[in-house]
């Protein structure tokens, strides 16, 4: 039998005393703890070893594995360096996350009340066992799974569970039509009230553990971002690859055939060693590493918004956004209600709270203060959400709730529940007693002494309100005349010939920053899907006020009717804008599914253990740091710390941002390895010595081609730069027909010229070891020099020069770092020793720098056109 089925088992036979010592340890041994497991803790090998899984850092193992085998260590070595940096940058961004992450998970409470033997005991919630009889009152998280036994106006949220934001009123007695009213459930919480509940099922078992390992099996697919990389790695590998074999056989060929010598092994090793160097020029040995830090810039930014990513490459993936699927409460709407109006019985109109007088209206007053069930808790407020607006709202007039509550003791209560849909209260002082009501208006004005048509009046009034997504509450009272005790078993003894005293509106608070977020995403090309668990009228409101549908009509669609909806139907919804209200988390699961069907990213927001699916479903799932749960949290990629839409916004700025500065230094990197793979080719075409020799490639790569990645990556562009950013990356190609035929040229101006000034100085010297190694170096100079002319180019050229210096600090930092590093290669006698270069003479510089003035002019008229066909275009439309 199964831990469930066991657990199914438990009923209450058990004794409301509780369990023994003795059969609490029987059953630990059965169920084990209330726990819900965890992230392997392998994960930490498992990150570690995937920094070792890219495509280009295998290529560069395999050959620095050959390297070492033939004799070459010193390639060897500096191609093992190149992979133990990017793993341990890659790594650490990603431990650094993980820390960050394991300190937010506080969801589920870390000790809870329980009967044993008798008696009651604070025990840690992780040793809860089925059959435990828990103790819970208003403030407190339910710790498990459970049937009430015994409750008292015990009020509870289950908005982490089922979306739904209003209280649901809890009792002991089984319902068939509502069959979860005598059940509680962990990750929730209690309102008010307080009750005894017989554990039925904790940990895993219970639904919040469900839904988490649900969650955890899951599968995501890879980032936009991850893909696009991967491909590029797969292409760039594979004719590196093609290229390396090609080469060495060519070599092979031509030794044996046109030159007719012998292919001993020391030649094969020194042609195996150059196809080596060719594959080593042409591979972006940086690239790894350089993402990394791009993508932790970006999440470092993003910190200090409030945006805690656990996974880098979620950073781009915001930039890519096409959609966003995100709840109501405490995301669009601050966490919390308000009372925002009065409409007294005695006014014509509405009268917005800030100017309303509370003190003419004294049964109001006592009615605020009185009948309510909140509890002052560690200096915050527990209990309804109605009733705290109420509170908070008398707080703000420099009124205490308390005091009344002394003036006015209460006798009794008559709680609300779903069928009465009202609260009464019996009070009384020296002069008599009183009942003070409050609750639903169509309820509450059945029960008051109205004039003809003064119902109606009302009810007008109601609607009027409601239209606006205000909820509205109905208050009244009457003095009880001869009160007596015995007829106190019975609300209808006194809930009747009520005076009606007036209406109030309570809302959520819409962010203001949300509204101008929105108004981004709109101009930014990305839709807002809202899917909430309230009821229609107040999704509604909420979706006009923000402008979710940006001027157009919203289809507004009821979790009931989703069900009925089929595939095709719901693809056509998902074409227009949506508000989805009164889901369930299968049914936002759904929605996700089939817009990423449709092929669009999707970011999805969410705080309650019923969202998990969906956020980890989406492209990019975002969780709520003050309000989400655990389960939400583990699930998402991304983490709110202040719960705020806003916040969102920010993220996809900085995600195109990163993405047009991935563009620039994937460019850039992948020109470099151009330029020093044609160096390479085009010197074995003319039948020269190797021009750069493979370790001098790699300490391009390492050396001076990281830096500039880097600056660029550091780059940032204005919001309203980036909004006119298509949002859809899915479909753009980073390696398409116009870029590799820039790469092509680039590499043959870079090489072609690094070629020729190996030749000026290596020409008729035939293997004179010094001569060569100044050549070679040489050929090194000229492609730092060049490099320098690409940066400046790929961000914008001469008229973008002083823009790109000055605002990326970065990038003047870095330009003069290339310098200083081509200074050491050059004379610098440690390092002179280990790649084998040798100092230039000025006619040498003169010739490296001429180089890099023809291509700096080549790139200045190449941007010059193409900034003039741009306006052309744009004057055009």
């Amino acid at each position: 039998m199964s831990d469930v089925k066991k657990q199914e088992t438990i009923t209450k036979d058990e004794s409301f005393g509780g369990l023994s010592d003795s059969e609490v340890i029987e059953r630990r041994k059965q169920y084990g703890f209330n726990v819900i497991t965890q992230k392997n803790q392998l994960l930490v090998i498992k990150n570690l070893v995937s920094q070792f899984s890219d495509l280009l850092v295998i290529i560069l193992l395999i050959a620095g594995t050959l390297s070492w085998i033939l004799g070459d260590t010193r390639t060897a070595q500096v191609m093992y360096a190149v992979v133990l940096l990017n793993a341990g940058i890659g790594f650490w961004q990603q431990y650094k996350t993980e820390k960050i992450i394991s300190a937010l998970r506080n969801l589920l409470p870390q000790t809870a009340k329980v009967m044993r033997g008798g008696v009651e005991k604070s025990i840690l919630a992780s040793e809860i066992v089925p059959g435990d009889v828990l103790i819970i009152q208003a403030g407190d998280a339910v710790p498990a799974d459970g049937e009430i036994i015994e409750a008292y106006s015990l009020k509870v949220n289950e908005s982490s569970l089922t979306g739904e934001s209003n209280p649901q009123t809890k009792h002991h007695r089984a319902d068939i039509n509502h069959p979860k009213v005598n059940l509680v459930f962990m990750g929730t919480s209690v309102l008010e009230g307080q009750a005894k509940i017989l554990t039925k099922s904790i940990g895993s078992n219970t639904e919040f553990g469900k839904i988490a390992e649900e969650a955890k099996s899951t599968g995501q697919d890879l980032s936009p971002l991850q893909k696009k990389l991967k491909q590029v790695g797969k292409t760039v590998s594979i004719i590196a690859v093609s290229i390396m074999l090609i080469m060495i056989a060519y070599q092979l060929i031509r030794n044996r055939l046109v030159d007719g010598a012998a292919i001993t092994p020391s030649f094969f090793r020194e042609v195996f060693l150059f196809g080596l160097a060719l594959g080593a020029a042409l591979v972006p040995e940086g690239l790894p590493a350089t993402v990394s830090v791009a993508l932790s810039l970006g999440a470092s930014r993003l910190a200090k918004k409030n945006a805690v990513v656990k996974k880098l490459s979620s950073v781009e993936t915001l930039g890519g956004t096409q959609v966003i699927c995100t709840d109501k409460t405490g995301t669009l709407t601050y966490g919390k209600m308000s009372l925002t109006s009065v409409w007294p019985a005695d006014s014509d109109s509405e009268i917005p709270y800030s100017q309303f007088d509370i003190y003419a209206h004294r049964d109001l007053l006592i009615n605020w203060a009185s009948c309510h069930n909140i509890k002052l808790l560690e200096g915050s407020l527990s209990g309804n959400p109605n009733e705290i607006a109420i509170y908070e709202a008398l707080m703000k007039k420099k009124i205490n709730p308390e005091k009344y509550k002394k003036i006015f003791p209460r006798i009794h209560e008559f709680s609300f529940n779903a069928v009465r849909k009202m609260m009464s209260v019996i009070l009384e002082d020296e002069n008599g007693h009183y009942v003070y009501a409050k609750g639903s208006p169509q309820v509450i004005l059945e029960k008051c002494r109205l004039k003809n048509g003064q119902k109606e009046d009302i009810m007008t009034r109601v609607d009027y309100m409601a239209q606006r997504g205000i909820r509205v509450l109905a208050f009244a009272h009457r003095e009880l005349i001869g009160f007596s005790q015995d007829k106190i078993h019975s609300p209808k003894n006194f809930e009747k010939e009520l005076i009606f005293d007036g209406l109030i509106g309570i809302k959520y608070d819409i962010r203001p920053e949300a509204i101008k977020a929105v108004n981004y995403c709109h101009k930014a090309g990305i839709r807002i899907i809202m899917i909430t668990g309230d009821y229609k009228v107040t999704a509604e409101a909420t979706g006009r006020t923000l402008n979710l549908s940006n001027g157009s009509e919203s289809r507004i669609i009821s979790g009931e009717e989703l069900y009925e909806m089929n595939d095709l139907k719901l693809r056509e919804n998902l074409l227009h804008s949506c508000i989805f209200y009164q889901t369930d988390p299968r049914q936002k699961y759904r929605i996700v599914d089939t817009l990423q069907k449709m092929g669009l990213t999707v970011a999805v927001t969410g705080d309650g253990v019923n969202d998990a699916l969906a956020l980890k479903k989406a492209d990019i799932g975002i969780a709520m740091g003050k309000s989400g749960t655990d389960v939400a949290k583990e699930a998402a990629d991304m983490i709110l710390l202040d719960d705020n839409f806003a916040t969102i916004v920010n993220a996809v700025i900085e995600g195109r941002t990163i993405w047009g500065n991935l563009k620039k230094f994937l460019f850039y990197v992948l020109s470099s390895n151009a330029g020093e793979f044609m160096t390479a080719f085009l010197g074995v075409i003319m039948g020269l010595p190797l021009p750069i020799t493979a370790v001098q490639v790699l300490s391009v790569d390492l050396g001076t081609d990281v830096l500039p990645s880097l600056a660029l990556a550091a780059d940032k562009e204005s919001s309203e730069e980036l909004t006119s950013q298509s949002p859809n990356h899915k479909d753009e190609v980073l390696l398409n027909k116009s870029n590799l035929t820039r790469l092509l040229y680039v590499g043959i101006i870079m090489g072609g010229g690094a070629v020729l000034n190996f030749w000026l100085i290596n020409r008729g010297f035939g293997n004179d070891s010094q001569t060569y190694s100044q050549a070679t170096s040489a050929a090194f100079a000229t492609l730092v020099v060049c490099q320098i002319v690409n940066v400046i180019s790929i961000n914008g050229g001469i008229s973008n020069i002083v823009d790109s210096l000055f605002k990326n600090r970065y990038l003047s930092s870095a330009i003069v770092a290339e310098i200083v590093i081509l200074a050491a290669v050059l004379y610098w006698t440690p390092i002179q020793g280990f790649l084998a270069t040798s100092p230039l003479s000025s006619s040498n510089w003169l010739t490296v720098i001429a180089i890099g003035v023809l291509f700096f002019v080549i790139e200045e008229i190449r941007l010059f056109r193409s900034r003039h066909t741009n306006q052309i275009a744009t004057a055009v439309a």
